[in-house]
């Protein structure tokens, strides 16, 4: 597997977690200990996030 490295501000860091945050709450969901985060850096200069099973849930600004 290929790990890749993304550079995250202390602020984009604070928009994933938003995010995650309004989703879990948005559709009563939550994060089992076992579930993943996907974070990925598109060539548009955005950072998309994934969620366990949930798939796709949002993008953020780079």
């Amino acid at each position: 597997m290929k790990n890749n490295q993304i550079t995250l501000t202390p602020l984009q860091l604070v928009d994933i977690h938003n995010l995650v945050k309004s989703w879990i709450e948005k559709y009563d969901g939550s994060l089992k200990a076992d579930d993943t985060i996907k974070i990925c850096e598109t060539e548009n200069n955005t950072i998309e996030i994934f969620v366990a099973d949930a798939g796709f849930i949002g993008t953020i600004s780079k």
